[in-house]
């Protein structure tokens, strides 16, 4: 590609269209990772303009992560540039915020987010925290920058990005996007953790060791204005597998308030053994905790009073002062599909516009884990 320019040496104009000219070469392929780029000076030609003007693309295209100086050697592109090796996770909220906004799904990806590196050589990751319409946060403009120097090579929202269909972020051209969401969302792909499917494993699993009655936790973040199908649902459920399930033993908790758990936990158990929940299933990591501090200041034994099956985001666990059973989704499982996802677009690969990822109790996850560990060992 030839791109001439009748702008004066000096012009910022000049220099922005060299260095677009150059970073549009790199994208496209006609200059490969890895490859030498001609000369300055064969590049001012290229460009009718001035070394220095050359050198400061150069320079600026450095700092944006796609081509590295070697001395006399020259100036090569990097081997693993940012638009097809750097991937944008983007977040609601941040870490900075309290705990109710902040959540424990949250840290859990921003924890493995960190380790992508480790799982795929060469690639890199960049967080934005607090991308909101109408929020001028730094993650906002550092988003913002990267997508318009096309420093990205996909992005994955944490968060269903519904508030940001007017922003370049979901209207900028060629760069991949999917959600961490129940279903597509302003046709960005969704990878959906499959709650339904965690309640009817966790259901599932309390029958299978033997108990009979059954309470239910789960956060209540949408769950007061549906109560009523939230109660029917479950109840059904429960009739299937031949389980007990009272409409009062079905109880929503805000993230914010968590402890009042602990206390609810002691109200459920203070009743005849007969008359009272078997079995518990805690759909929200939230409340983990503070439900088994509840148990213990009950003084019921674990399991053998009362088995539990606790959500959760793996590898983040929640403490929980007595035993129980976990199951959950795979914090990293799931951004390795995000990835698979990601890349098919990029390739013009076809793409489901709804991937499911389906719970794993904690015991099935350490099972796959030894065998991938027993694979790799074996390459």
């Amino acid at each position: 590609m030839v791109v001439t320019t009748s702008q004066s040496s000096s012009s910022p104009v000049s220099y922005r269209r060299v260095l677009t000219a150059i970073r549009d070469q790199i994208i496209s392929g006609e200059y490969a990772p890895g490859a030498r780029l001609p000369t300055r000076q064969a590049m001012g030609e290229q460009f009718s303009t001035t070394i220095v003007t050359v050198q400061r693309a150069l320079a600026r295209l450095r700092d944006q992560g796609f081509v590295i100086p070697r001395g006399r050697a020259g100036t090569f592109v990097v081997d693993h540039p940012p638009h097809m090796n750097n991937y944008g996770v983007v977040f609601w909220h941040s870490p900075s915020e309290l705990p109710a906004a902040w959540t424990r799904y949250d840290a859990a990806f921003d924890q493995q987010a960190s380790r992508l590196p480790l799982l795929r050589p060469g690639t890199t990751v960049e967080k934005y925290y607090l991308v909101k319409s109408g929020l001028d946060s730094d993650g906002m403009r550092r988003l913002l920058t990267d997508i318009n120097q096309q420093r990205l090579a996909g992005l994955i929202f944490v968060n269903p990005p519904y508030e940001l269909e007017e922003t370049d972020i979901l209207q900028a051209p060629n760069l991949p996007r999917v959600c961490l969401a129940r279903e597509s969302v302003l046709n960005v792909a969704a990878v959906n953790m499959h709650w339904s499917g965690m309640i009817s494993r966790g259901l599932d699993y309390l029958r299978d060791v033997g108990c009979q009655r059954v309470a239910v936790m789960t956060s209540s973040q949408g769950v007061l204005t549906d109560r009523i199908n939230l109660v029917r649902d479950l109840s059904e459920r429960a009739a299937i597998r031949g389980l007990e399930i009272k409409p009062s033993w079905i109880l929503p908790f805000p993230h914010a308030e968590p402890q009042t758990a602990r206390y609810v936990a002691q109200l459920l158990m203070d009743n005849e053994p007969h008359r009272r929940p078997d079995g518990i299933l805690v759909a929200d990591d939230h409340i983990v905790e503070q439900l088994t501090l509840g148990l213990r200041d009950a003084g019921v034994m674990v399991p053998q009073q009362v088995q539990v099956v606790g959500h959760c985001n793996y590898p983040s666990l929640p403490e929980a002062a007595v035993p129980i059973k976990r199951l959950g989704f795979d914090a990293e499982a799931v951004l390795r599909k995000c990835l698979e996802v990601l890349d098919a677009q990029r390739d013009d690969k076809p793409v489901q516009p709804l991937t499911v990822i389906s719970p794993v109790f904690d015991h099935e996850l350490s099972q796959r884990t030894t065998v991938e560990s027993h694979a790799a060992a074996s390459v």
